[in-house]
């Protein structure tokens, strides 16, 4: 099946995250070829292929294999497209290695195998947590009659989802509840198949419900009960805790092993020949060396790999190059066809999905109205779905203005926001071309869509760009105002002894800083001196640090949290930090639509009641119930800090490589006071005063939104 010169020729089919790991591992692979890439998003199929010199690229998977002969391809689309795509490719004769999961029924698994055994190619699923390094060295431990025979698995995966917590509830998994077991359920899944068998019945409770914005139905927490052909099992899934934990616990004859699957570590606990009391201190000593063997090792392969002293050594990615390598070592083989854990990992999903309760498997597709040819709306929002857009968009339309809004997702809006607004533009900002359909006919705009991407060529893209395309379309269609929510970012805040006002300029020195708060003042330039030259009516907004419901509590403008119940404060210091709530960020840029004798200035929104990092990670501990402590951190410890994680990075190499400037660092002490007596005046905002009714709007409110 390999070339002539002994290479097998690949095809990558789909060019998201994953798509880079499994490229990075072909790299390493001697006998493997990567000829050719297909995506139907030309962006993000063109960066793929320009980072890993892809030589041919194509919309789709049929004019991929039509136009690159290859042997085999890596199936990385999204799970709804497995079917078609595995059927495509294994028509053509390519041997396929897909992602999990390989499909979404055993109707259409057992249709794809007897195609994979007609036309003599293999399909193979790649279930990588099965080559974890701690999996690994249970399975030798088995191997070596440690445990005797594998009785009873305990896995537990509390890994919160990043996209169930942004309100990101278009993705795939969130469209029906048995998706996200689909999307999830397979790495515990394969493990637990691995080591009693297949699954012969299954019992599934799920717990903690909620509804989506799309008005789905999403279990929070699933606890499946699993009879295998060997033994027994449990996996425990929940996806909106706030402490990530994945272990696996197995029990058997003689022993028991707990792998810690996020910390990397291994325990396995047997008897030893000792008498009961000295075998209960042998064993527990064992068991904590044990413990501190790994996370040294772990902190070793971490230190090797950034200084590139060694290659990538995290577990994440040496069980995708397991996964990735075992296949090819059966390709080359020319190892006979089976199943294995591809067949019986979707049995066992499609048995524990299909004791969700009846009637809860589907939300009802939301309404989204599309913009008329002549709608005429008072304000187009752009950034909708985000934290501010939301409290904007239904103020906005609470004052009687007729209101569209455009979003990358139109089904991740808030359902309240889907019926409050006249229509929904799908576009993203850095298509020129969508943004000029979506200002179309609007009298004004407002342009919110903020993000943190990773690099400063995509700031520049997402911020930069994205900002002259809604300027050029709001020149060209010439709408009444342009509002840019811009940031407090944007200033200078390290000065004790100043006051910064709505005269007070942005900062001089944005290269000093970080690549979010250049963004903000390279837009506040580029949209001023278009105003300066093409009279563009731009009114710019600099809100504080927004608090409220829908936010999150473990805001970055307070301190650094490593975790939800830890918060680093910069600097040592008790400044009274400039604190705004959301819903009177919104009601300050409503009171200014449609102003024109606005254009050409900015104006900062910070509220009457500024608590301290100290007063207000108190607040957060008394609404959560929990150990919310705040650890103070000098200025000086910080550069110290930033510098040396710095320096280890360089000489590693890392790209996109950057420690945070001393006046970063000082502008986040918020010592400045911000004087927002002219935005009260011009605009009669009456910014929340009362202290209680800021903490239980600002902080109670939020983390009652987030459960």
């Amino acid at each position: 099946m390999s070339t002539g010169r002994g290479r097998w020729r690949v095809l990558i089919a789909g060019a998201g995250y994953i798509a880079d790991y499994h490229l990075a591992i072909l790299r390493e692979l001697p006998d493997v070829e990567v000829a050719g890439a297909c995506d139907p998003h030309p962006e993000r199929l063109a960066a793929l292929a320009e980072r890993w010199s892809i030589p041919q690229t194509a919309a789709s998977v049929e004019a991929l294999i039509a136009a690159v002969p290859a042997e085999v391809i890596h199936v990385l689309t999204p799970p709804a497209t497995h079917a078609a795509v595995i059927r495509q490719s294994l028509e053509a004769r390519l041997s396929v290695l897909a992602e999990k999961p390989l499909v979404l029924s055993m109707a259409e698994c057992e249709q794809l195998l007897a195609l994979a055994t007609e036309r003599g190619v293999r399909l193979e699923v790649n279930h990588n947590a099965t080559c974890h390094p701690m999996f690994e060295r249970l399975k030798a431990d088995i191997a070596a009659r440690r445990l005797g025979a594998v009785q009873h698995v305990v896995a537990v995966q509390n890994v919160p989802l990043g996209q169930l917590m942004a309100g990101q509830h278009g993705h795939w998994m969130f469209r029906e509840p048995r998706n996200v077991l689909f999307e999830q359920g397979p790495h515990p899944l394969s493990q637990i198949c691995e080591l009693v068998g297949g699954v012969e019945q299954a019992e599934t409770l799920v717990t903690d419900p909620r509804t989506l914005r799309t008005g789905a139905t999403f279990y929070d927490n699933w606890q499946i009960s699993l009879k295998c052909q060997r033994g027994t099992a449990q996996m425990y899934l929940a996806f909106a805790g706030s402490f990530p934990h994945w272990q696996l616990h197995v029990v058997g004859q003689d022993g028991a092993a707990r792998l810690d699957l996020l910390g990397n570590s291994y325990v396995l606990d047997r008897a030893t020949a000792s008498v009961p009391p000295v075998d209960l201190l042998r064993r527990g000593v064992r068991q904590g060396w044990d413990q501190i063997r790994d996370a040294a090792a772990q902190m070793t392969r971490y230190v090797g790999a950034t200084l590139k002293l060694t290659g990538r050594r995290d577990h994440y990615y040496l069980g995708m190059k397991g996964g990735i390598s075992r296949f090819y070592t059966r390709l080359r083989g020319h190892d006979p066809f089976t199943a294995g854990a591809g067949r019986e990992v979707i049995a066992g999903l499609e048995l524990a999905s299909a004791t969700v309760p009846a009637g809860a498997r589907a939300g009802a597709a939301p309404v989204i109205r599309r913009p008329e040819p002549d709608e005429r709306p008072d304000v187009l929002i752009l950034g909708a779905t985000g934290f501010i857009g939301p409290h904007l968009a239904l103020a906005a339309a609470a004052r009687g203005l007729s209101v569209r809004v455009m979003a990358r997702t139109p089904e991740s809006l808030l359902p309240a926001v889907r019926e409050a607004v006249i229509s929904v533009a799908e576009g993203d900002v850095r298509d020129a071309a969508a943004v000029r359909a979506a200002v179309r006919g609007c009298r004004n705009v407002i342009h919110l869509v903020a993000s943190a991407p990773e690099g400063w060529a995509e700031y520049q893209r997402l911020y930069l760009d994205g900002t002259r395309n809604v300027a050029e379309a709001c020149l060209e269609a010439g709408v009444e105002q342009l509002q840019f929510a811009s940031s407090i970012a944007a200033l200078y805040l390290g000065d004790p002894k100043a006051v910064v006002t709505n005269a007070t300029p942005p900062e001089p020195r944005p290269d000093d800083r970080v690549d979010y708060a250049k963004a903000k003042v390279l837009c506040e330039r580029l949209l001023l001196d278009l105003h300066r030259t093409r009279n563009l009516p731009v009114v710019i907004f600099r809100p504080g640090i927004v608090v409220g419901a829908g936010g999150p509590p473990e805001h970055l403008g307070v301190g650094y949290w490593p975790a939800p119940t830890r918060c680093i404060s910069w600097g040592r210091h008790p400044y009274a930090l400039p604190f705004v709530l959301v819903d009177d960020v919104a009601s300050a840029m409503v009171a200014a639509i449609g102003r024109r004798d606005l254009a050409g200035r900015a104006f900062n929104l910070v509220g009457d009641v500024t608590p301290s990092a100290a007063e207000y990670v108190a607040a957060v501990r008394e609404a959560t119930g929990r150990d919310v402590q705040l650890v103070r951190r000098s200025v000086a410890g910080w550069w110290a800090l930033e510098h040396f994680a710095w320096t280890v990075k360089k000489i590693g190499r890392r790209q996109n490589n950057v420690a945070m400037s001393w006046r970063e660092l000082t502008y986040r002490t918020g010592a400045t006071r911000i004087d927002c007596t002219d935005t009260k005046t011009t605009l009669q905002w009456t910014p929340e005063a009362n202290r209680d009714a800021f903490f239980r709007r600002g902080v109670h409110d939020a983390i009652a939104a987030r459960r």
